[in-house]
């Protein structure tokens, strides 16, 4: 699998698993502009950067890599109307990606255990959380 192989795999997985708890709430994939005017809610997805580990000797372009990356979940909800509702957003996010294996195998395989802690802001009108997900997949190089 190649790193746009997995984008693909993971912002798929995001598409149908938020938008069939959350056919409401607007949200931009990392590479859309994030304009939610009226929205009470929003979401964006971005990618962080990769490191990689080498699995197996041999050629080039035989050899095998474990990629590992965060997908950043961030959520946006009104400043000033408490938690709950950016947490109960938060555990919609880490339900779309706990324990799945996405885009067949070997597959991108997140690893929700370490997605548990979310990082409270603010943005202009909006309360922030972020919420990262790291996921890893293996390709060749």
């Amino acid at each position: 699998m190649t790193e746009a192989e997995a984008i693909e795999a993971i912002s798929e997985r995001w598409r149908s698993g938020w938008e069939q708890a959350h056919p409401e709430i607007p949200y931009a994939l990392h590479n859309e502009a994030f304009r939610p005017q009226d929205a009470s809610a929003a979401a964006t997805v971005t990618f962080g950067p990769l490191v990689a580990r080498q699995l197996t000797q041999g050629p080039i372009g035989a050899r095998l890599f474990e990629y590992r990356g965060v997908i950043n979940v961030k959520l946006y909800g009104p400043l000033d109307a408490g938690a709950r509702q950016l947490a109960m957003l938060a555990g919609d996010v880490r339900a779309i990606f706990a324990s799945q294996t996405i885009g067949g195998a070997p597959g991108v395989e997140p690893v929700y255990s370490a997605a548990a802690g979310s990082v409270p802001g603010k943005e202009g009108k909006w309360a922030t959380l972020l919420v990262p997900v790291p996921f890893d997949f293996t390709g060749r190089a």
